[in-house]
């Protein structure tokens, strides 16, 4: 009789438990904002979870390539607005300055040229 309770407790489904374990594999994608050397989302590619206030040590990606101002489209998958400054932070200062571009949360832009930054971020600001 017991086999038969036990039996029937194993089939039963909890409310909810594939939510939690959607939850819990969502929680861990890690939101990235890429930038890449090329329109159209093309050539070397890097990516950012963070402030970087100066891309001159930066590498794209599988390269000894920098990343200063050398980025033509980016892709923002944050939840924040990230701004790219042309200018990096001097050594000492916490400010970029320059020109500027801002990245919408969950938003695109395959060609810089078309807003004047083509070629020139050297500092990303999360905001």
């Amino acid at each position: 009789m017991l086999g038969a309770i036990a039996l029937g407790i194993a089939g039963v489904a909890v409310p909810g438990s594939a939510a939690i374990a959607q939850t819990s594999a969502e929680s861990a994608v890690v939101e990235r904002f890429w930038v890449f050397e090329n329109d159209n989302f093309g050539g070397g590619r890097k990516s950012y979870t963070g402030t970087d206030r100066n891309f001159e040590n930066d590498e794209w990606d599988g390269t000894s390539r920098s990343v200063s101002d050398g980025t033509s489209s980016v892709d923002n998958n944050t939840s924040r607005f990230v701004v790219l400054y042309a200018n990096r932070a001097e050594p000492g200062e916490t400010n970029c300055t320059g020109g500027q571009y801002t990245s919408q949360p969950w938003t695109a832009d395959s060609d810089l040229s078309n807003n004047n930054f083509d070629n020139r971020a050297d500092c990303a600001v999360f905001r």
